[in-house]
C-alpha cells in the first residue's frame, strides 16, 4: 500500500494456503508476490512488471531467481546482479519435462534460516572463489541445460547434485560444509545410493529434493523413503515441474 501509494489499506481479507516458511523452496518470496499481484487485482489496477512486484515487497535483493519463477515458471537461471542493480538480470528459462517428478523430503517442524538470522549469516559468509564461480557457470550451460534439452533426467540429476553440492561448500563457514547438518548430507547420500543421482538441499535446508524421470520412479522412492527413516518423521510430497508460472484470477 505504501509503494504504491494507495492511501489506506484494502477492505479484504486474505486467506493464504501454502507450504510452511523457511523450509527451502522459495515460499515467502512466492507468497509476497502473490499478495502483491491478488491486490494489484483486486485494486483493478494496470499490471506492472514482476519487477515491480517485487521492489514493492522488498524481494529479489539477493536472487532473483523466484521473481522471475513467479512470473514465468520452468528453470531460472539467474545472471546475477552488478553492484547498484534493483535485482538480478534473467540469464536464461526452459522448461523441464512434463513429466519429470520432485519428491520433497522434509523433516516435521524443522526450519531453515531467515529474516536476521539469515542476514547474519551471509554476513559471515566469505566471498566466493572466481575458479567456483566458473566452475558453477560450466556446469550450468555445458551439462544441466543441455541435460533439459535432451531430456535427459539422469544426466539432469547428476548435474545438479554437482552443482548443489558445490555451491554448498561455499556456505560451509556458517553450515560446516554443504549441506545444513550431518542428517541431511546422510539423507542425500542414502538416496543417491538407492538409484536417483539428483538429490539436493533447497537453500539453506532443511528441504531436500530428488528429481526423478517420472510418477513411478517417483512413487518408488517414497516408498523406499517410508521403509528406511530411522525413526525420523519426516513429510514427503511428491510435485510436478510449473512451467506457466503464477496465475492470477
Amino acid at each position: 500500500v505504501e509503494h504504491w501509494g494507495l492511501g489506506s489499506l484494502p477492505a479484504c481479507e486474505i486467506a493464504v494456503e501454502s507450504p510452511p516458511n523457511h523450509v527451502g523452496l522459495g515460499v515467502g518470496t512466492q507468497l509476497a508476490l502473490a499478495v502483491a499481484a491478488g491486490l494489484r487485482r483486486f485494486f483493478g489496477l494496470a499490471d506492472v512488471s514482476v519487477e515491480e512486484f517485487a521492489m514493492a515487497v522488498g524481494r529479489g535483493a539477493r536472487s532473483a531467481v523466484g521473481t522471475y519463477g513467479f512470473k514465468q515458471g520452468g528453470l531460472i537461471v539467474d545472471a546475477g546482479k552488478i553492484a547498484g542493480e534493483t535485482m538480478g538480470r534473467l540469464c536464461r528459462r526452459v522448461e523441464l519435462p512434463d513429466g519429470w517428478r520432485f519428491v520433497l523430503v522434509c523433516r516435521k517442524d524443522a526450519r531453515g534460516l531467515a529474516g536476521s538470522s539469515e542476514s547474519g549469516a551471509f554476513a559471515r559468509l566469505p566471498p566466493v572463489p572466481l575458479e567456483v564461480t566458473d566452475e558453477l557457470w560450466a556446469i550450468t550451460r555445458e551439462q544441466m541445460l543441455p541435460a533439459v534439452e535432451q531430456q535427459d533426467c539422469g544426466m539432469f540429476g547428476e548435474s545438479v547434485y554437482r552443482f548443489g553440492r558445490l555451491a554448498g561448500e561455499s556456505f560451509s563457514a556458517v553450515q560446516g560444509g554443504p549441506f545444513a547438518n550431518a542428517e541431511i548430507a546422510r539423507l542425500v547420500k542414502s538416496i543417491r545410493d538407492f538409484g536417483v543421482p539428483g538429490v539436493g538441499q533447497s537453500s539453506w535446508g532443511p528441504m531436500v529434493f530428488a528429481v526423478t524421470e517420472n510418477e513411478e520412479e517417483a512413487r518408488r522412492l517414497v516408498e523406499w523413503l517410508g521403509r528406511t527413516r530411522d525413526g525420523i518423521a519426516y513429510e514427503i510430497t511428491v510435485a510436478r515441474p510449473n512451467n506457466t508460472g503464477a496465475e492470477v484470477r
